[in-house]
């Protein structure tokens, strides 16, 4: 914002204070419209009106377009791809509303705009609605060539101009009698040099007497600026007020009284430009500098960067896209674009990620001497790693009990200097992933798709990924195996890791049901595994690509015991800890498994696992010991030999605790003060597990009322359950599911290789409750 904008907006923001000493001159809002007319060679100031965005301008164009006939039915409005939504969702309601169609224009590479644009203008398209110069990488678009070729159609099916003048009025020549649009919007805040909160609107003198606003108000009424009209207020009962517009444009400004500060801020702004010779001598200047910065980068860095042709961009914005990786997306050349911005930005230069482009855009304030810098700084970050003493760190399954446990672990361990991390996850339909995720990091990344990926692993480029996704449930896996194997075992990761980033350390997290349960002790790594569902055979599966991997590792984790979710709910009722407690609080009569059992491992050691294998063996000393592999970016390199045997990179994770779901509920029950009463089932008993305590009763060996009497405790902390051996099956998929009876584990190993010793179950489980 130049000084002397920025001076009249706060002196006009003072009068705020004293308002009896007057707040802006009736003429002011005139003079502001007459200025504008001028800037974009309008006939006079009648036809502009006042708007408080650019949003809210095109709103109340699209609804005067479909009331005055100038689009029907199955009509298309033709728009640029990577449009801003301000100028698209209006039309996008329109056609939802009234059946016309959206048709989108795309440009490769190579190919101007308005050729792109003639080409695409067909007999049913009633509606351009274009930009002058595109917001994400400075393109030019001829709007006098398109008038020229609009022109050349018969009237009857000729398309009307409407034009988003919002990223070059007031910095290049806009000149409406030659273009000759409907429409044209302009938020000021950009090249007019004016603060937020407006947009002036040009309407076409032939068409704005058929308009009306958007909003309904006395503003814009014949009259409303005579005395009489507050003085005696013409109210005159069931006919209302008087309902003439005033002439032209002002017709459909929006309501609201006059703002100071924006109109003495923009009367200073366009003044301003009239001074400065107009927009012509702006966009020769900087035209200088764009083309300054372009042709330098050009001998700099080649052709790892694409810039639009000097005929086809304007002068005052420059994108610039990256091209230095082959078959690289947008989504990754944005993360890159994303890290080179942070860079720059520490060295005191700001730019903007649009359309995975960088926007430079340049103003009078800029000299050349500052483009040389940027492109020197551009250069260096470019050519290496613009982190180079950080680790970047990616979480699948990011958004999942144990991931967000993790990425909190990982947010404190250590701050931005030292790691970057990154969330992957499968997008929702709406686009969005887990909310608390930190937008700059989410990675998109569905398992079961190859490209996407591949496409992750190149964005990121990670040094360590915590693979923690899976489709966790054992009776959904048997339901679809197919899904459970492209999830589970995603040999497109362990791929794509080999050839992009071949010293990466995985952290894979596999299951104790790898094992069958038949053993008799307890399992240690080197024990043979023999999965007894499709749960446990897809996580197997899995484990051996990892292995193959010189940095692999495979956590096979047991049953985990923790607090909720740190982050957000997940859905369902939460852990199996979570349940037994809220049953324990209710009093809940629940059956409970004695035949299975497994280690229960606490959240915390889980965690400490993988901080210990992230600091070890993908730490800075590490990179600060020589080993390029963890920078290189050329997957032709020859790895180093694996520093750790492919069996000692298996790890058991349970803790020392062997116990059957019964065995967790007494245990609770017992660190909470009650006593649990447990009632034996009958061998045949075949009921649901949801049945009441009274339709059960007559299933439990003995009685009830003996056993209840028998319990010492108080009846108010007496938790009565039942157990089972057998449970019932309520459905075919239940009745086929097999589960291995004893996958206890021993995970001594482990705790002697990472120096860490699991807690007993009896010592934290209060601690998990919330």
């Amino acid at each position: 914002l130049p000084s002397s904008v920025e001076a009249a907006g706060i002196l006009a923001l003072k009068k705020k204070s004293k308002p009896w000493l007057g707040m802006c001159k009736e003429s002011d809002a005139d003079d502001v419209r007459n200025l504008f007319a001028q800037l974009i060679n309008a006939p006079s100031g009648e036809c502009i009106a006042f708007c408080p965005s650019t949003a809210f301008a095109m709103t109340m164009a699209v609804r005067n377009i479909s009331l005055t006939g100038l689009i029907h039915a199955g009509k298309s409005i033709l728009l640029l791809e990577r449009e801003m939504g301000s100028v698209v969702y209006p039309w996008q309601e329109l056609c939802s509303t009234m059946g016309c169609k959206l048709k989108v224009v795309h440009k490769p590479f190579g190919t101007s705009w308005t050729t792109a644009i003639l080409k695409a203008i067909d007999t049913n398209v009633a509606i351009l609605s274009i930009p002058h110069v595109h917001w994400c990488d400075g393109a030019f678009i001829d709007l006098e060539a398109i008038r020229t070729a609009l022109d050349a159609i018969p009237a009857a099916n000729r398309p009307n101009l409407v034009v988003d003048g919002t990223q070059s009025i007031g910095v290049m020549p806009f000149d409406v009698e030659k273009i000759r649009p409907l429409f044209v919007a302009c938020s000021v805040h950009k090249w007019c040099n004016a603060p937020y909160g407006m947009s002036l609107v040009y309407v076409d003198p032939g068409h704005s007497p058929h308009w009306q606003p958007l909003d309904q108000h006395e503003r814009s009424r014949l009259g409303e600026k005579e005395p009489f009209w507050n003085e005696l207020v013409p109210f005159t009962g069931p006919a209302g007020f008087p309902t003439a517009f005033q002439p032209g444009a002002r017709r459909v400004d929006a309501g609201g009284g006059s703002n100071p500060v924006l109109l003495d801020s923009l009367l200073a702004s366009l003044g301003l430009l009239r001074r400065w010779g107009g927009p012509a001598l702006l966009q020769e200047r900087l035209r200088g500098l764009t083309n300054l910065l372009a042709d330098t980068l050009a001998r700099f860095v080649g052709t790892r960067v694409r810039i639009l042709p000097v005929s086809e961009r304007c002068g005052h914005i420059l994108g610039v896209r990256l091209a230095d990786r082959e078959e690289e997306t947008d989504e990754e050349a944005a993360v890159r674009l994303r890290a080179l911005c942070t860079a720059l930005c520490e060295h005191g230069v700001h730019l903007s990620v649009r359309g995975g482009c960088l926007r430079v855009s340049v103003y009078v304030f800029n000299k050349a001497r500052e483009v040389l810098r940027f492109c020197s700084l551009f250069t260096q970050l470019l050519l290496q790693d613009p982190n180079p003493g950080r680790v970047r760190v990616l979480v699948t399954g990011s958004a999942g009990w144990l991931g967000q446990a993790l990425w909190q672990r990982l947010l404190a361990l250590a701050g931005p200097e030292q790691l970057d991390l990154f969330a992957g996850h499968h997008l929702r339909g709406d686009g969005e992933g887990p909310g608390w995720v930190v937008r700059a990091r989410r990675v998109g990344l569905d398992l079961k798709d190859k490209d996407s990926v591949l496409a992750a692993v190149r964005a990121v480029r990670p040094h360590c990924v915590f693979h923690l996704a899976a489709l966790a449930s054992p009776a959904t896996c048997h339901k679809d195996a197919s899904t459970a194997f492209a999830v589970n075992c995603p040999l497109a990761l362990t791929e794509a890791l080999q050839s992009e980033c071949p010293q990466s350390v995985l952290v894979f997290a596999s299951s104790d049901l790898v094992y069958d349960g038949q053993l008799g002790s307890p399992y240690r790594p080197s024990d043979a595994a023999y999965p007894v569902n499709i749960y446990g055979a897809s996580k197997l599966q899995f484990e051996s690509a990892v292995l193959a991997l010189p940095w692999g590792f495979v956590m096979r984790l047991s049953n985990i015991v923790g607090p909720s979710e740190v982050f957000e709910t997940i859905g369902g009722p939460g852990k199996f800890l979570q349940f037994l407690h809220g049953a324990f609080v209710g009093r809940q009569f629940i059956g409970l498994k004695t035949d299975e059992r497994r280690s229960f491992v606490w959240l915390q050691d889980v965690l400490d696992v993988c901080e210990t294998l992230l600091t070890r063996f993908c730490s800075r000393r590490r990179l600060l010991a020589g080993d390029e592999s963890l920078t290189n970016t050329n997957p032709s390199s020859s790895p180093p030999p694996p520093a750790m045997a492919r069996s000692t990179r298996l790890l058991n994770v349970g803790g020392p605790d062997s116990l059957s779901r019964l065995d967790l509920a007494e245990l609770l029950c017992r660190q909470l003060g009650g006593q649990l009463v447990v009632y034996k089932m009958a061998k045949d008993f075949s009921v649901k597990l949801d049945t009441s305590k009274h339709a059960i009763s007559s299933a439990v060996e003995g009685s009830l009322a003996t056993a209840a009497a028998e319990a010492t405790s108080t009846p108010s902390s007496v938790w009565e359950v039942y157990s089972m051996s057998d449970p019932p099956q309520t459905d075919q998929v239940s009745s086929q599911l097999m589960s291995p009876k004893d996958v206890t584990m021993d995970s001594s190993a482990t705790e002697k290789l990472l120096d860490l010793q699991f807690s007993h179950l009896h010592t934290v489980l209060l601690s998990c409750l919330d």
